[in-house]
């Protein structure tokens, strides 16, 4: 099992956590109320754990 540790981008940290990013960034825009982003979630889900420490996702 691979643990992968979820970002969670906000305005006070976007610029150091994505734009200044030693690695590459998938920033995954997501609602609660939104049918194909909780369609998405596993396939992001996915994404995370094949590119867990080659790439932070958010």
């Amino acid at each position: 099992m691979v643990i992968v540790m979820e970002y969670k981008f906000t305005k006070d940290n976007f610029e150091n956590e994505v734009m200044n990013s030693d690695m590459p960034v998938l920033v995954d825009f997501y609602a609660d109320w939104c049918g194909p982003c909780k369609m998405m979630s596993p396939v992001v889900d996915n994404i995370a754990e094949k590119y867990a420490g080659k790439a932070n996702l958010g």
